[in-house]
């Protein structure tokens, strides 16, 4: 109908990325009840898929941080992704002459749990980590080495759970 396709049209998505985003899903969640689409976890849902649409990464990983372990782990596979978007934004935005950025910030902003795997990050993509734990962001350095490895967090998800085993985590989240 002429409301879906006015939506469609408004929908800020850049480049390809547009195919991965499932306007479909997000028109049906556009669809629920008011009630339903007021619900806390699923408001965040909604402001972590904008973020990420709206490329402002420092807000995806900032309320990525702050959701709870089970949601964590949903958004884990997609992490990876937001990351190498990510990179590649700051190599436009910071690709001025003699520009370094600290590689601890970009640890932090990523939300990658140790100064070690934010370098092999950046390099990953062609990005310079000098001495010192600064990276030089160069939009004609940087390369897309492809898809990322899903690897564990412990920043987004394995401190969300504490001490518990695995078992005691699933019975408190089930019951």
């Amino acid at each position: 109908d002429s409301k879906r396709a006015d939506w469609e049209r408004s929908w800020p998505v850049q480049g390809r990325h547009a195919a991965a985003c499932s306007s479909e899903a997000l028109w049906q969640v556009l669809q629920l009840p008011d009630d339903v689409r007021a619900s806390p976890e699923l408001r965040t849902a909604l402001a972590i898929h904008w973020a990420f649409v709206e490329r402002n990464f420092a807000r995806f990983f900032r309320l990525a941080r702050a959701l709870p372990c089970l949601p964590s782990c949903a958004l884990l596979p997609h992490v990876g992704r937001a990351r190498q978007l990510a990179l590649l934004t700051f190599s436009h935005g910071f690709s001025a002459r003699n520009s370094r950025y600290p590689l601890a910030q970009l640890a932090q902003l990523l939300a990658v749990d140790t100064l070690e795997e934010a370098a092999g990050l950046c390099r990953a993509h062609g990005l310079t980590v000098l001495e010192g734990g600064f990276v030089v962001f160069q939009k004609g350095s940087f390369k897309d080495p492809g898809p990322l490895e899903c690897r564990p967090s412990r920043v987004l998800v394995e401190a969300k759970w504490g001490d518990a085993s695995l078992l005691e985590f699933a019975e408190d989240v089930c019951s």
